[in-house]
Protein backbone atom coordinates (compact mmCIF):
# COMPACT_ATOMS: atom_id res chain seq x y z
CA UNK A 1 0.00 0.00 0.00
CA UNK A 2 1.16 3.45 -0.87
CA UNK A 3 1.29 6.18 2.09
CA UNK A 4 1.99 9.86 1.91
CA UNK A 5 4.96 11.45 3.24
CA UNK A 6 3.35 12.57 6.24
CA UNK A 7 1.25 9.30 6.91
CA UNK A 8 0.35 8.22 10.52
CA UNK A 9 0.64 4.66 11.83
CA UNK A 10 -2.28 3.72 14.01
CA UNK A 11 -2.34 0.52 15.84
CA UNK A 12 -6.08 -0.28 17.42
CA UNK A 13 -6.26 -2.00 20.65
CA UNK A 14 -9.22 -3.80 22.00
CA UNK A 15 -9.25 -2.21 25.57
CA UNK A 16 -7.71 1.27 26.58
CA UNK A 17 -4.34 1.25 27.07
CA UNK A 18 -1.37 3.48 28.47
CA UNK A 19 2.31 3.76 27.74
CA UNK A 20 4.92 1.22 28.92
CA UNK A 21 8.74 1.77 29.00
CA UNK A 22 10.75 1.57 26.21
CA UNK A 23 10.72 1.90 22.50
CA UNK A 24 9.37 1.22 19.51
CA UNK A 25 11.32 0.83 16.34
CA UNK A 26 10.84 1.77 12.77
CA UNK A 27 12.17 -0.40 9.88
CA UNK A 28 12.88 0.63 6.08
CA UNK A 29 13.25 -2.09 3.66
CA UNK A 30 13.90 -4.56 6.76
CA UNK A 31 16.23 -2.30 8.17
CA UNK A 32 15.85 -0.20 11.66
CA UNK A 33 15.93 3.67 10.80
CA UNK A 34 14.74 4.71 13.95
CA UNK A 35 14.31 3.74 17.08
CA UNK A 36 11.83 5.96 19.25
CA UNK A 37 10.97 6.24 23.10
CA UNK A 38 7.13 5.58 24.23
CA UNK A 39 7.60 9.37 25.98
CA UNK A 40 8.32 10.80 22.67
CA UNK A 41 6.17 13.26 21.13
CA UNK A 42 6.20 10.98 17.46
CA UNK A 43 4.02 8.82 19.92
CA UNK A 44 0.85 9.12 21.00
CA UNK A 45 -1.97 6.98 22.84
CA UNK A 46 -5.59 8.10 22.99
CA UNK A 47 -7.69 5.37 24.52
CA UNK A 48 -7.35 2.02 22.83
CA UNK A 49 -5.37 3.38 19.89
CA UNK A 50 -1.56 4.14 19.22
CA UNK A 51 -0.61 6.90 16.42
CA UNK A 52 3.22 7.31 15.43
CA UNK A 53 3.79 10.50 13.38
CA UNK A 54 7.08 9.84 11.70
CA UNK A 55 8.65 13.23 11.93
CA UNK A 56 11.01 12.38 8.91
CA UNK A 57 8.18 11.75 7.18
CA UNK A 58 7.97 8.50 5.07
CA UNK A 59 9.72 7.71 0.50
CA UNK A 60 7.97 6.44 -1.63
CA UNK A 61 8.41 3.01 -3.10
CA UNK A 62 10.02 1.81 0.82
CA UNK A 63 8.49 -1.13 2.42
CA UNK A 64 7.74 0.23 6.18
CA UNK A 65 7.55 -1.65 9.65
CA UNK A 66 6.39 -0.18 12.72
CA UNK A 67 7.66 -3.20 15.91
CA UNK A 68 5.81 -2.79 18.96
CA UNK A 69 8.17 -4.90 21.54
CA UNK A 70 5.68 -6.62 24.81
CA UNK A 71 5.48 -4.10 27.56
CA UNK A 72 5.55 -0.88 24.98
CA UNK A 73 1.60 -0.63 25.95
CA UNK A 74 -0.48 -1.93 28.97
CA UNK A 75 -3.52 -2.63 29.13
CA UNK A 76 -5.51 -0.03 31.56
CA UNK A 77 -5.47 -0.22 34.58
CA UNK A 78 -1.92 -1.82 34.32
CA UNK A 79 -1.67 -5.00 32.95
CA UNK A 80 1.29 -5.64 30.64
CA UNK A 81 -0.01 -5.94 26.75
CA UNK A 82 0.44 -8.88 25.27
CA UNK A 83 -1.70 -10.17 28.68
CA UNK A 84 -0.57 -14.25 29.54
CA UNK A 85 -3.74 -16.47 28.90
CA UNK A 86 -4.37 -18.91 32.02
Amino acid sequence: MEVGKTAVVRLQFSETVQRGSGSLSLLEDGAVIATVPMTDAQVAINGSALSFTRSGGYQPGKRYSLVLPAGRCRIWPATPWPRSRR
